[in-house]
């Protein structure tokens, strides 16, 4: 009985905070424009402004797409290939470490790695290096599994009657386009959505872009109009990786997509791996004067790292819980799952705009901690969405109709067989999410609060500053919750599979 009502107040409350973080403040949007009527500041045309960000933004991420691509290789070939061991799970650590970073302090570290080595690359190619060092584990990590549930198979037969390059061409990448496509666009999608990145190499994109404009303008229509390129193009590159994924989907069985940890003796994935985590780090590290710099910044920054810290814990945590409600919802409500993986992807000045208009005239929550939380929520719910369908499909569809079987109900079956097993995994999202919300700024700065001075606004004025010392520590600083998360990943991984 208890499980019972457990389980219907988790959904129902999932579902609350769904309606409280997505739902209302976009319809509260689209009601306000409708009511004031009023037209966009420069017309309901496009600008020519508006157009040739949006080809910057195209004309950086193209490249560091194909970038990625390249990077991810050797990796993927790794990931596809031996048997299980210790050292597979620290590289899926090193694979997953870099999407848990935030991505304005890779561009830091390797802005000051290569200053240190006595080169200044252009602000365009740092952008195009730093979001590829940032991405490049979701190529990594689909196109190994692909090759291990059908790349390496496909290619291992037609090496029977041709020599290797030919059945690679002909074979391996055939069978590997969807993985390769789905990987593309999701790197694509992420680079056209991101502020951080472009705003640390000193570069105007459409992102950049839109955040300013969400700031000096007070009437959500010119925020809105003016997102619609960019969100239109998201909207064609996400449909296009979720095509590719279901094509990918449907041409795998289970079992072969899964994630099977396999030897690694491919020098240039850990040479590639070991580059991509430790050169920002080493280029951070060596630009800090003295350990007492950590010191320095806590007498400073206490109160303001506490904050900081427990908001971005608290709204990890609601995320998260939110998406796994989402992942238990029936097939009509599970448009809603969807909706957070939709609106985690779009701008965040825009999602942050919409909160603001929805809750200015609600000062329990616009004047409180509450709105920054809903902040968090809408922009990483979709990390709890993800995490419980890994949850549902990661090799325990057995053990759950053994309990459905038995008489087990599904608040039984969600509580002893999803959460009990899978734990661990909640957890690592949920330190991962808390690392997110820490350097979250697009969606924050649109609804921070005077008396909490969050640490990445703190970063970027800094930045802004020059204090070079400041920058360089709480860069570092801000990465210790997704280093934790990517530890603890390392150590589910390299647990029995029997005991999991």
């Amino acid at each position: 009985m208890i499980a019972r009502i457990g389980y219907a107040l988790f959904r129902w409350g999932g579902a609350g905070v769904f309606v409280l973080a997505l739902l209302y403040p976009f319809a509260a949007v689209v009601w306000t424009c409708l009511a004031d009527g009023t037209a966009p500041a420069d017309g309901w045309g496009f600008t020519e402004r508006q157009l040739s960000l949006a080809g910057t933004t195209l004309k950086l991420a193209l490249p560091a797409a194909g970038l990625g691509l390249l990077l991810a290789l050797p990796v993927a070939g790794a990931l596809g290939a031996g048997r299980r061991s210790g050292r597979q799970c620290l590289l899926w650590g090193l694979v997953v470490c870099p999407l848990l970073l935030p991505p304005n302090v890779l561009a830091f570290g390797w802005a000051r790695l290569f200053a240190g080595l006595g080169w200044t690359p252009p602000d365009e190619l740092l952008c195009i290096w730093s979001w590829a060092s940032w991405l490049w584990p979701v190529p990594a990590a689909l196109v190994g599994t692909g090759w291990a549930a059908a790349g390496r198979a496909a290619y291992e037969s037609a090496l029977l009657d041709s020599s290797r390059w030919r059945a690679f061409a002909a074979a391996a990448l055939p069978a590997l386009g969807g993985h390769l496509l789905a990987a593309a666009g999701i790197m694509l999608v992420l680079c056209c959505a991101d502020y951080n990145v472009p705003h640390a190499c000193n570069l105007q994109v459409y992102a950049t872009e839109l955040l300013a404009w969400a700031t000096n303008y007070s009437a959500p229509v010119n925020v809105l109009w003016r997102s619609v390129p960019l969100v239109a193009l998201l909207v064609l590159l996400a449909l296009g990786a979720w095509a590719c994924w279901r094509r990918w989907r449907a041409a795998s069985s289970v079992t072969d997509m899964s994630l099977s940890l396999r030897e690694v003796r491919g020098w240039p994935a850990w040479c590639v791996g070991l580059l991509l985590v430790v050169g920002p780090q080493i280029g951070l590290l060596s630009h800090l004067e003295s350990p007492a710099a950590f010191a320095v910044l806590g007498r400073t920054y206490g109160l303001e790292i506490t904050a900081s810290l427990g908001l971005a814990l608290a709204g990890g945590l609601v995320a998260i819980l939110t998406g796994l409600a989402a992942s238990t919802w029936s097939r009509l409500a599970r448009l809603g799952a969807v909706l957070l993986l939709v609106v985690g992807f779009l701008p965040g000045a825009l999602f942050g705009k919409a909160l603001a208009t929805g809750y200015v005239h609600c000062p329990p929550v616009y004047d409180h901690w509450p709105i920054l939380v809903l902040a968090y929520v809408g922009r990483f719910a979709w990390i709890g969405v993800l995490a419980g369908w890994l949850t549902r499909d990661a090799g325990t569809a057995e053990l759950e109709r053994t309990a459905r079987l038995e008489g087990a109900g599904p608040e039984q079956v969600f509580w002893r067989v999803r959460v009990g097993l899978h734990w661990p995994v909640l957890v690592c999202a949920w330190l991962a999410a808390g690392g997110l919300c820490l350097s979250e700024l697009p969606a924050a700065s649109q609804v921070a609060l005077p008396q909490y001075g969050l640490l990445s606004m703190i970063l970027m004025e800094k930045f802004h500053r020059f204090e070079e010392q400041m920058v360089v520590t709480m860069s570092l600083a801000l990465q210790l919750l997704p280093l934790s998360a990517a530890l603890l990943l390392v150590g589910i991984l390299g647990r029995d599979p029997g005991k999991r």
